[in-house]
This record gives structure tokens, C-alpha cells and sequence, in this order.
């Protein structure tokens, strides 16, 4: 996935991560392929088992001079997320990526369907 991502230009401003170990070891394995700096890494322990809500209000509390934002947890709240913001529906097995694009001036308006989404891959589809 790593690959792929890089293959399509896709880079992030700040990343959020779960603490869990299977979620840092997804992290470990996407900063060989996109060279992530370190200072844009955030561990959150507030990922694990995160509700939709729980997600969104993460989200609207990230700094508005990073734009791109990554993040990777667990299921079934990121799939749960992707379908409300974007008001699109996909299975996300592991490692699946959804990109999704905001028309908002802050992150602080991010809400359900604020969103569109512009790219999904999973790795039965790369």
C-alpha cells in the first residue's frame, strides 16, 4: 500500500496512529515507501476501538497549516468514519486507504458528509 500511495504522489502533513503495536507496525512499514518524518507522527492511545464520533473530534482538533492529514486505527470505526464523512460506503479490509477531500476552511468544520472521496484502495485492488 506503501507503494501505491507513492506511486500516486499521496504525502501527509501529520499522521495519526493508534498506539497499538498492530497499527505502528502499519505505520513502520508505509514510512519505508513515503518517507514520513518523525515530527508528523502523532501515537494517540484515543484511536483504539475509536467511535465515529470520537474520530471526528480528533479530527477537528488538529492543527489548520497541516492539510493533509492521515489516519490509522482500527474497524469498524474507520470504515464507520469514511462512511459518514463521505457519505460513501466501502468495506475496508486491512491496510484499505480512503482519500477523502474537504471544502472547509478548518478542521474544526469536518461533520458528517463534509466530505467526498477521491481515491480508495485496498490491497486486493493494487
Amino acid at each position: 500500500m506503501g507503494q501505491a500511495l507513492h506511486e500516486r504522489g499521496i504525502k501527509f502533513d501529520q499522521l495519526l496512529c493508534s498506539s497499538a503495536t498492530r497499527a505502528k507496525q502499519t505505520l513502520a512499514l508505509l514510512r519505508e515507501q513515503l518517507k514520513i518524518k518523525d515530527e508528523s507522527i502523532r501515537y494517540l492511545d484515543d484511536l483504539y476501538c475509536a467511535s465515529t464520533a470520537t474520530l471526528i473530534e480528533i479530527i477537528r482538533q488538529q492543527n489548520n497549516n497541516k492539510n493533509n492529514l492521515a489516519i490509522i486505527a482500527h474497524n469498524p470505526g474507520l470504515e464507520d468514519l469514511a462512511a459518514t464523512l463521505s457519505n460513501d460506503n466501502e468495506t475496508f479490509t486491512t491496510c484499505s486507504v480512503m482519500q477523502i477531500e474537504f471544502e472547509v476552511d478548518s478542521w474544526e468544520q469536518v461533520d458528517k458528509v463534509t466530505g467526498k472521496r477521491t481515491l480508495f484502495l485496498s490491497p486486493k485492488t493494487v
